[in-house]
């Protein structure tokens, strides 16, 4: 079983102050929530949830993560995909490609919280030493953007089916893109 998974992406990034307009954030991102789309089956019977992410979808998220990283970002992510089913979907075809631009991707049946408890940010804040003004928490969850505003993490992104057009608006708002 893993606690995480850990990828080491480094981007050097320039000093000089006409090139770098911002400082560098963390983006804590909701891997499933932003990953895969969500459908219900068009059952009248309660409908299972059924996520896929469609390869123009994925085109587009590798892109977006490719341009956080490049201004100099960290990406990190807090999942409730089971450790067990992680393993199984890193495993999948192209998938080295969209994790290979996080840190870590952390697994919340591995920390013992819910990711919409506080102590799960905190937890990772704690671990990768962040300060709450530099980072940004995007999560399809309310409760979990709520105790990111509890824990001091002012800078969150409710994102909805994976609408990566209303995730780069707001990190542009934010001067982040």
């Amino acid at each position: 079983m893993i606690t995480s998974l850990t990828t080491f992406n480094h981007t050097s990034l320039s000093t000089h102050p006409t090139t770098q307009t911002t400082s560098p954030f963390t983006l804590i991102i909701d891997f499933d929530g932003l990953f895969f789309k969500e459908h219900s089956e068009s059952n009248r019977t309660a409908a299972p949830r059924v996520q896929t992410l469609s390869p123009a979808h994925f085109a587009s998220t590798v892109h977006f993560l490719h341009d956080c990283v490049k201004k100099g970002h960290r990406l990190l992510s807090i999942t409730t995909l089971s450790s067990s089913f992680f393993e199984f979907v890193k495993a999948a075809p192209q998938t080295d490609l969209l994790f290979s631009y996080f840190d870590e991707i952390i697994c919340t049946d591995t920390i013992g919280f819910q990711k919409s408890d506080p102590q799960a940010l905190r937890y990772v804040l704690k671990k990768h030493m962040i300060i709450p003004s530099t980072c940004i928490v995007i999560d399809d969850q309310q409760s979990t953007l709520h105790s990111a505003h509890e824990i001091g993490i002012s800078k969150t992104i409710l994102c909805k089916n994976s609408n990566l057009v209303g995730i780069r608006h707001q990190l542009s708002l934010y001067g982040v893109l």
